[in-house]
């Protein structure tokens, strides 16, 4: 399950669209959201993801209270973030719920390119002192949180792509990436942002550094799989999946920060009216939504196979990391 606290946010990154749009308040309580993780829990839903990809969830000043929630319930919690507002402070109390990854958005290796595309100056620097915070303070508790970047593959940040890695291995963390989605709000960037064909020599090379710095030193976490599919997905988004049937509708929920159900074609529902178990009754699975050719990174990228992924991240990566 996805839960979008906010759509607040306080970065304006080019490739999103969320920050150029009015959103309503009235975000979810603290109550509301204790009987959404409850009621999300009865489902057997385990692995919940606090989403930073359409707002930012430490703009809510009730995050800490939030996190701890899902502490109670059980989740296998990730928390998103792009790291602005993280201090030591609050990251004693985030890691002190013990969430399952944090990820921390890192899309540059230097300042130039990282604030660019999160059109925030200064961002690079309280985000690379974020990773570092949090890296320190997750040895001072001796939690087992994975740190991690978030980091969306672009145009205009290939040539930085292995060089983040080797930031983030220098700092401690760990690093994951996804291809960049383009949107109708920012098709007129399209030039600027996607990686077309005369560049994908220029991928490929660094989809094979990725592989490689994966198997001799343990700090990637995709894995081969989906590095492919990155580089397919640039060659031709249209004919790339996973798997010719599309389980999101079978495995994923996400909830809005006003309480909106949505799934990846449609609103079925909102929690202030109806429990999420009837939503998630009523919902129709039809033979069409299955077979969707929509293009589309869900679940493929977002998911990430997540039981194999759960196997290789808590004990393949662990055991490589300590031969190396």
């Amino acid at each position: 399950m996805k839960y979008s606290p906010t759509f607040r946010c306080d970065s304006k990154c080019i490739m999103c669209d969320s920050w150029r749009l009015k959103h309503k308040e009235n975000e979810l309580t603290l109550s509301e959201i204790e009987k959404l993780f409850e009621e999300a829990r009865e489902l057997g839903i385990y692995y919940l993801t606090i989403n930073g990809g359409i707002g930012e969830p430490l703009v809510r000043k009730d995050i800490v209270d939030i996190l701890k929630l899902a502490q109670y319930e059980g989740f296998a919690t990730n928390l998103i973030t792009n790291g602005l507002r993280m201090n030591h402070d609050l990251a004693v109390e985030i890691l002190s719920t013990e969430p399952f990854k944090l990820h921390v958005s890192l899309d540059g290796a230097t300042e130039a390119t990282h604030d660019r595309i999160r059109g925030i100056k200064g961002a690079y620097t309280k985000t690379i002192t974020a990773l570092k915070t949090l890296c320190e303070v997750k040895k001072e508790l001796g939690v087992h949180t994975r740190i991690h970047t978030d980091t969306v593959i672009m145009g205009i940040n290939l040539h930085e792509i292995v060089d983040i890695v080797k930031l983030v291995e220098s700092i401690g963390a760990e690093f994951l990436c996804q291809p960049i989605l383009i949107y109708p709000s920012i098709v007129d960037l399209k030039d600027e942002l996607w990686i077309d064909k005369d560049r994908l020599i220029e991928l490929e090379q660094v989809i094979e550094t990725l592989k490689k710095l994966k198997r001799t030193r343990g700090v990637v976490l995709n894995t081969n799989k989906h590095l492919d599919m990155i580089t397919n997905y640039f060659k031709n988004p249209d004919t790339c999946r996973l798997n010719d049937v599309c389980s999101y509708l079978l495995m994923s929920l996400t909830i809005e920060p006003q309480g909106d159900v949505t799934t990846c074609l449609q609103k079925i529902g909102n929690i202030r009216n109806q429990s999420l178990i009837s939503i998630w009754q009523s919902l129709d699975v039809t033979k069409q939504n299955l077979y969707c050719q929509k293009i589309c990174i869900n679940p493929c990228f977002h998911l990430h196979d997540q039981i194999v992924d759960f196997f290789y991240e808590d004990i393949v990566l662990p055991i490589m990391k300590a031969r190396a």
